[in-house]
């Protein structure tokens, strides 16, 4: 198969992301009642930045089927758990 200059452009950046990992500061979650928080800080010398497409500043609210609040260097994540998230069923 031949790529164009620009597809090996985007394979060779889609290698590097696998390879290199993303790079935090902290990222840790929790469970509280029916709901998941993670919070993260990624480090500013990812390759796409802190929160991708170059940015390494963001600050806001995004509210979809999860509310992200990012505040300047880092996000949080809050979801609503699945009903059987977390627990083990029990097979006798």
């Amino acid at each position: 198969m031949k790529l164009t200059s620009k597809e090996k452009f985007w394979t060779g950046i889609i290698r590097y992301n696998e390879a290199k990992g993303i790079d935090y500061v902290y990222r840790f979650g929790f469970r509280l009642l029916l709901w998941k928080i993670e919070v993260e800080q990624r480090r500013k010398n990812n390759l796409w930045g802190r929160f991708g497409g170059g940015w390494n500043w963001e600050f806001g609210i995004l509210v979809g089927s999860d509310i992200i609040i990012n505040y300047l260097v880092g996000s949080v994540r809050i979801s609503r758990r699945k009903k059987n998230e977390g627990e083990q069923k029990c097979q006798h």
